[in-house]
């Protein structure tokens, strides 16, 4: 059995910097707070499930600050802390479900560190910090964000970067990527974009 526990004020967030607006603050700061939980019985195969029940829960803090100079530029950050805590060896079971504390792809560095490894899991991470600059009738975002074309019911067909696991059930927050992406709209319906990712070689990279 699976159950999601959403507290906060705000709608989710998409993938993309929000337009700036005219007249809107120069700051903004959004925070949210996300539990998550799985329960679960299990077939009694120790081989692929070492515990045929357990629980295992999921807690994030986080928050996003974001400045807007001028109109044309905006500076943006997300920092998170993640707590897990699993009554249970992790097995098969639990793979996918809850959002992972895999390394992250496409990054120079990680940005994330750990606070606690006793039974529980306690981590912190700078998952957003970007600038957008907008000139003319393009849009260029430089530094760590998040890049997404779209999503799909279980698979996305053009998550390139950081795609969700088809089992996770919290896709609220992609994963950001060190990355310089530039938007040109073309027509009101119609726009052109480029992206370069970047990791730690050349081999490791994008565009």
């Amino acid at each position: 059995a699976v159950f999601l526990a959403i507290a906060g004020s705000a709608p989710p967030a998409s993938a993309q910097t929000p337009e700036v607006e005219s007249g809107a603050p120069a700051f903004r700061l959004r925070t949210s707070i996300k539990a998550g939980g799985l329960v679960f019985r299990s077939p009694d195969a120790p081989a692929l499930f070492p515990a045929r029940t357990g629980a295992e829960s999921l807690w994030r803090l986080r928050f996003e600050p974001e400045v807007s100079a001028g109109g044309h530029v905006v500076l943006a950050a997300a920092y998170e802390q993640r707590l897990r805590y699993a009554s249970h060896p992790i097995g098969i079971a639990t793979i996918g479900i809850l959002p992972s504390n895999t390394v992250a792809p496409y990054r120079i560095g990680q940005l994330d560190w750990s606070l606690s490894q006793s039974s529980d899991t306690w981590r912190h991470e700078i998952d957003r910090a970007n600038a957008r600059v907008h000139v003319g009738g393009a849009d260029i975002t430089v530094g760590r964000q998040a890049v997404g074309w779209g999503r799909g019911l279980m698979f996305g067909a053009v998550d390139l970067f950081a795609p969700f696991s088809p089992l996770e059930a919290d896709r609220e927050w992609r994963r950001g990527i060190d990355a310089v992406r530039t938007e040109v709209k073309l027509t009101d319906r119609s726009s052109a974009e480029l992206v370069g990712a970047f990791g730690t070689a050349w081999d490791r990279s994008l565009v």
